[in-house]
């Protein structure tokens, strides 16, 4: 009688990981690399990354389409962030990325505000 095979995959789970923390002027664009990864042990589906936007920070696009991710691979997406002037000294930027089936993985970016001399 053959003995059972046991498989032990673990799920997919999404993880973000940010840059260091960004110094940038006022009124300036600036591109953000956002590094998005699968830890699991299986492919997710095709998923998001969206973006939580803080008062006084502007950022294009809020959500992105995420492609599907094999077990310990990753995918890198820019996010435009710009800060306004009603934005705070230090800002910190919520990211999530999602896929069904998956763990969310959640990450942020500090912006900090340059002050002009």
């Amino acid at each position: 009688m053959p003995f059972p095979t046991v498989t032990s995959a673990w799920p997919a789970a999404l993880s973000i990981a940010g840059p260091k923390p960004l110094n940038l002027k006022s009124g300036a664009w600036r591109t953000v690399k956002i590094r998005t990864s699968n830890v699991g042990g299986t492919a997710t589906n095709p998923g998001t990354l969206r973006a939580k936007t803080l008062a006084g920070v502007l950022v294009k696009p809020e959500k992105q389409q995420l492609p599907v991710l094999l077990p310990g691979g990753s995918y890198t997406l820019g996010v435009q962030v710009e800060l306004t002037k009603r934005a705070k000294k230090k800002s910190t930027l919520s990211l999530s990325a999602s896929a069904s089936g998956a763990n969310t993985g959640t990450g942020s970016v500090v912006l900090k505000l340059e002050t002009e001399r």
